[in-house]
């Protein structure tokens, strides 16, 4: 989506709004879906306004990525979007996801604490599988037998993370794995936005970043 908008010569959030305008397949349906892609647009309107972009000063080779998604299913939608704030060494391709921030629309919130607990676990599920998860299969066999071969997330690597619920009476949604689905776009439109490297394949890794410039 960013690329098409970079062909556009729009701002990423900005082209995703123009195109959320909640008519024909967008409109949505009672109750599950009520609002349609209005309520996308509401959610990434917030998360705009809650993570500076496009008005935070920000230092060299750093820049903020935006995504945004409905989790869950079409018919029963968990409205999401995330902005992520990058640094990426262009002479390296190492990166440091410095904070992301999330906005989700879930319905009717009956644990509040408890939602945002579970939002932040999948904004983490979100930057393991979109910076870690991989494994190698020889001989019919994983390779990486434990964790110094398999490498998940440190406490070192989290970043600070922001979590906005939007309060209405809609219907109840899911609140376990929705906030996975924007986090890697959120990651690799930074990098690709603070660098100029595009990795589109995941794990994203310094030496991905380091091919991807290369490509430039």
């Amino acid at each position: 989506m960013d690329e098409m908008a970079d062909l556009a010569g729009a701002d990423p959030a900005a082209f995703r709004l123009a195109m959320l305008d909640a008519k024909g397949k967008q409109a949505g349906e009672t109750p599950n879906s009520v609002g349609g892609a209005s309520r996308l647009a509401n959610v990434l309107n917030h998360v705009v306004r809650h993570s500076g972009y496009g008005a935070k000063t920000l230092p060299a080779n750093t820049a903020m990525g935006i995504a945004c998604s409905f989790g869950q299913e079409r018919t029963m939608p968990t409205w999401n979007a995330c902005v992520a704030e990058v640094s990426a060494d262009p002479a390296t391709g190492e990166f440091q996801i410095r904070k992301l921030t999330l906005v989700a629309d879930v319905g009717i919130c009956v644990n509040p604490a408890n939602t945002v607990a579970q939002m932040q676990g999948a904004l983490l599920w979100g930057v393991i599988l979109a910076t870690r998860e991989y494994a190698s299969v020889a001989g019919g066999a994983i390779e990486q037998k434990n964790f110094h071969q398999y490498k998940p997330l440190r406490m070192a690597d989290v970043p600070e993370m922001e979590v906005h619920l939007v309060e209405n009476d809609h219907f109840p949604v899911g609140t376990g794995e929705p906030a996975v689905c924007p986090v890697a776009p959120a990651i690799a439109n930074a990098i690709a936005r603070a660098i100029g490297a595009r990795v589109r394949d995941l794990p994203i890794t310094p030496e991905k970043v380091t091919q991807a410039l290369k490509k430039k």
